[in-house]
């Protein structure tokens, strides 16, 4: 569904209201058929709107409820991996732990008495003083209380591996590229945090409409075009499938030269290259 969304603004941002290229006209209003063909014949001129995309994009999120004690980072802040970004409030899980535990004492205290209970039945059964039902009832009793002793330790287990993770690091070099909370904020489990996206090399993705798709494949050379600077790419990839709703085709370039300077979410035109 993002995807088709996706194609859809890309296709807006690459029309005028009319539907045909954006600095194209005509005085007479053209067919369907006509716009098709006039888009397909310029589309080496015109090219395609693109936007430059990061190789990796990591969402940091909350692995449970708390509050954000530290934030140790910055918007636009470079990071490497293993890098500290925030840090969560330790006090409910270690209340909850606390809880825990106290829990699991008890459960310890009613599992050894049933066993005791059990021990007994079995004898008195021997003597001949207890029934058979009697010791049934006793051994499902230890079973059940030595079962819930198993999950109270379960439990203490889980919260001390989560109290291992109240301090959020990158799994990538990259740049913090959005901070959805600040210090104070209270967060739920699963909740987003931070984003990091990867600072290495970038890609062009863009959208071509179905009747202009043969213009370009993969190794294809492109310009790329971006407000006052002009780079080389290549094409990497073309979907092979034409968008239902948007009736585009994805696809995706590499830049060839110097990208420095430039951020992730800048729009682009795409033109394929001038043959020599």
């Amino acid at each position: 569904m993002r995807r088709g969304i996706w194609l859809v603004v890309l296709a807006a941002c690459g029309r005028g209201d009319g539907g045909e290229p954006v600095g194209s006209g005509s005085a007479a209003e053209p067919t369907p058929i006509t716009r098709i063909e006039r888009r397909a014949e310029t589309a080496e001129a015109s090219g395609w709107v693109g936007v430059l995309t990061p190789r990796e994009t990591i969402e940091v999120t909350a692995p449970f409820t708390s509050k954000v004690e530290k934030l140790y980072v910055q918007l636009g802040e470079d990071v490497a991996v293993d890098a500290p970004l925030v840090l969560l409030d330790a006090r409910p899980l270690k209340d909850e732990l606390a809880t825990a535990k106290a829990a699991y004492k008890e459960a310890s205290v009613a599992s050894a008495a049933a066993a005791s209970r059990y021990a007994r039945e079995k004898r008195a059964l021997k003597e001949k003083v207890a029934s058979k039902a009697d010791v049934d009832a006793a051994a499902f009793e230890a079973s059940q209380a030595a079962a819930a002793v198993g999950q109270h330790k379960t439990k203490i287990s889980q919260i001390e591996a989560r109290l291992k993770d109240t301090r959020l690091t990158s799994t990538i070099t990259g740049r913090v590229a959005l901070r959805y909370v600040e210090e104070g904020a209270r967060v739920t489990e699963g909740q987003p945090v931070v984003r990091v996206i990867s600072s290495g090399r970038m890609f062009i993705r863009f959208a071509i409409p179905g009747a202009e798709a043969k213009a370009v494949a993969p190794g294809a050379a492109v310009e790329v075009r971006f407000d006052g600077l002009n780079l080389q790419g290549v094409v990497k990839t073309v979907a092979p499938e034409l968008d239902a709703v948007s009736q585009m085709v994805l696809a995706e370039a590499e830049l060839t030269g110097d990208a420095k300077g430039l951020s992730p979410g800048q729009v682009c035109r795409i033109v394929a290259a001038s043959p020599k």
